[in-house]
């Protein structure tokens, strides 16, 4: 079985590699034993770093819910309040859901971006990178669905137009 390794990370003091055991029994309670002991360990290391106690089960992290089923040994996040309050936050509860995240009839192009002052006046009070950021967020922990249509409107975060502007709503 591999050893516990503990290496200076240069940043923040020492960070603490603990290979979670391979040996299986038939009814798997050795492993679970070994993982709990294992786990105990890594709590014991960050408490001599951190201020920590333990508070029960996780029931959120990062602002996503953690919903579990251990019995089917699943795990699900949701990001749906940290949506529902992304888009109260930009005035877009009313916005039309739709069922992909770029519809085909969306085509953006830097010849859509701002061309005239009056525009640039415009544009400038919307909170457009603000919402493509959130957008990321939730792209990055829970909706890898939206990678393709994030990655096109970021384009336009800093010469943007309407077109993008309606392309996010």
């Amino acid at each position: 079985m591999p050893k516990e390794e503990a290496k200076d990370d240069g940043k923040r003091g020492v960070v603490t590699e603990i290979p979670i055991p391979t040996k299986i029994s038939d009814n798997g309670i050795d492993e679970h034993v070994g993982i709990c002991k294992k786990i105990n360990e890594l709590k014991r290391l960050l408490g001599r770093e951190f201020d920590m106690k333990a508070i029960g089960v996780a029931k959120k992290i990062l602002g996503m819910e953690i919903k579990r089923d251990r019995k089917a040994g699943k795990l699900w996040l949701s990001q749906k309040r940290y949506i529902h309050k992304v888009l109260e936050k930009f005035s877009m509860l009313d916005a039309k859901a739709v069922s992909t995240p770029l519809a085909s009839h969306f085509v953006l192009s830097a010849k859509q971006c701002i061309s005239t002052d009056a525009e640039m006046e415009e544009m400038v009070k919307v909170p457009y990178a603000n919402t493509v950021g959130c957008l990321m967020y939730a792209m990055i922990c829970t909706r890898p669905d939206i990678s393709q249509t994030v990655s096109v409107i970021a384009k336009y975060m800093t010469n943007l137009g309407k077109e993008h502007w309606n392309a996010i709503k």
